[in-house]
Formats: structure tokens, C-alpha cells, sequence
């Protein structure tokens, strides 16, 4: 990677950092008893909001203190039943890229998450897209969507199931298109506000089309382990591995995603990731982890 393509990515960061953090607009903030005051949303959590106060500094407000709460009760609870409509959260991330592997070059990036959670069930989607340039010439252009449905087997139980579809494209790794159809079971081991951790396992198919290589299919497991740690107020560290082991090849792949999510503002939040993917039997000529570091800002619309 060019010394350009570095100073950039640095330069971003810290762009994200001191300039958009400073721009935060002031927000009402109405109490029970009535009182008004003039603040910073910094961050909107379960069972309180946390305001900056240009006098009174950071402060901790629990919701059964505010005036108005529409959508929950006094524990923060969602109390809509499942007939009623349910908001989509929404995440938008643009980022820089630094690759090292089959393309070593700096490249753009962009992730859209779409996800809907009711007391029963979810349904989330998720895009991503990586693409960049060299000397006028594409050097890295890959693509994944996710599409995914679970439902849990009682309300606010462990266990549920899911069904989800994976596609996938990368030019330079010779996959012309990958498509995973899986079925399986899930468990959440912890799910307080600071730490979360599951386990899910599933069934699935797998086609790929390359394009120097004649197509290929096998049936695959899929195990995944995910978790979120908030150390404190608009932080967030979370890591998500799955794992794709073959039955019939004896292969496998793993990708994995390591990052950080300070949060700006009220809906901004800076997020840097560390990506790999691992392919044992990669095709022919292409090595077999691909390292990706990307910063980028994420906006909730």
C-alpha cells in the first residue's frame, strides 16, 4: 500500500474524530416534572439516554424520567405485540479500505444493514461492496448480501432457529458467484445491555461459479459465534467468526470480523474493522487469506 493511500486512511480517522464529533445538534430534552433542558444527545440506550450539557456536563437520564416515551414502558421494554408495526434499524457505512493478500491497494467501501426485531422474531439484510482503482485500472471489486430470518420458540427464550442466504462475489479471488442456502438452531448464552454472546449452527448448500474453473457444489456446515461488549457510554467492541466446513471436498473457509464502534453523535458513530477471510483450497493461483482493515463513518437513518 502507498504511503498516500496510508496517510489517508489515518487522515480519515481523524477527520471522523475531531470534526464530526464537534458537530452535534442540541436537542429538547423534556423531564417528568416538566423541566427543559437544551442538550446533546450523545447516545439513546434500554433503559436511559445520555445527554452533554454545555453546563452541566455528561449526564445519565433514566426514562421513566422523561416525560414522553411512546413505543416502551418504564423498564424500557417494547411493548408493541406482534400485530403491531415494528421500525427497521437502518445502518449506513462509507468507508477506506486497506487489503492485504491477492490485492494489496487501498479501496472504498460500503455496508448497508437493514434489520427488524420483534418480541419473536428478526429479519435482517446486509450489503456490502468493496471496489478501488489503480493507475485507472480496477484492482479489488467484491460483493456479499446476506438475507435472514429467525424466530425464537418462546418469548424471551435462548434457543430459536433461523434460515438465512448468502451470496457472494470476488472478481480476484476467481468467484464469479457464491450462493450458501442454510437452515439451523441458535442460542444466546448472555444477552444483558454490556455483554451479548451466541452460538449458531446450520445446514446449507453451496454453489460456486468461477470463472476460470468449472462450477462446483457440496453441502456444508455452517457454525457462527458472535458478541458485543460496551464497555462504556458510545462504545462498542464486537466480533463475528463463521465458519464453513465442507463434507465432501474435506475444505473449509472462515471469515471473520473484529471492530470497534465509537459513537460521534446521536446517529453517527465512527467504526473500524479488521476482516479477514481464510479459503484452504483457494483457486488456482490466489492465495488463501484475504486481510482487510477499513475505517469507516456509519450513519443510523
Amino acid at each position: 500500500m502507498s504511503r498516500r493511500v496510508f496517510f489517508f486512511t489515518v487522515f480519515w480517522c481523524v477527520f471522523c474524530f475531531v470534526s464530526l464529533g464537534s458537530i452535534a445538534r442540541a436537542e429538547r430534552i423534556v423531564l417528568e416534572n416538566g423541566d427543559v433542558l437544551t442538550a446533546d444527545v450523545v447516545s439513546r440506550e434500554k433503559n436511559y439516554i445520555v445527554i452533554d450539557h454545555p453546563v452541566l456536563g455528561k449526564l445519565k437520564i433514566p426514562r421513566d424520567k422523561l416525560r414522553q416515551e411512546e413505543e416502551r414502558d418504564q423498564k424500557g421494554e417494547d411493548t408493541r405485540s406482534d400485530n403491531e408495526p415494528c421500525l427497521w434499524e437502518r445502518r449506513l457505512t462509507l468507508g477506506v479500505d486497506y487489503r492485504k493478500g491477492n490485492v494489496d491497494s487501498g479501496s472504498n467501501s460500503l455496508e448497508l444493514l437493514l434489520h427488524r426485531k420483534r418480541p419473536k422474531d428478526e429479519v435482517t439484510l446486509k450489503v456490502r461492496a468493496y471496489y478501488s482503482q489503480s493507475h485507472g485500472q480496477m484492482d479489488d471489486r467484491k460483493y456479499y448480501c446476506l438475507g435472514r430470518y429467525g424466530f425464537s420458540f418462546r418469548e424471551g427464550g435462548s434457543w430459536y432457529a433461523f434460515g438465512k442466504l448468502e451470496l457472494e462475489h470476488d472478481r480476484f479471488a476467481d468467484v464469479k458467484f457464491r450462493g450458501i442456502p442454510s437452515l439451523g438452531l441458535g442460542y444466546w448464552f448472555l444477552s444483558g445491555e454490556r455483554f451479548r454472546l451466541n452460538l449458531e449452527g446450520s445446514l446449507g448448500w453451496e454453489y460456486v461459479d468461477y470463472y476460470l474453473q468449472d462450477s462446483d457444489d457440496d453441502v456444508l456446515a455452517v457454525g457462527s459465534v458472535r458478541w458485543e461488549y460496551r464497555p462504556t457510554v458510545g462504545w462498542e467492541l464486537f466480533e463475528d467468526v463463521d465458519v464453513y466446513p465442507s463434507f465432501g471436498e474435506g475444505s473449509y473457509r472462515l471469515r471473520s470480523e473484529t471492530g470497534l464502534r465509537v459513537r460521534l453523535r446521536e446517529r453517527m458513530s465512527l467504526k473500524l474493522s479488521l476482516l479477514e477471510e481464510y479459503d484452504s483450497d483457494p483457486a488456482e493461483g490466489k492465495k488463501k487469506s484475504d486481510l482487510r482493515f477499513i475505517s469507516g463513518l456509519e450513519w443510523e437513518f
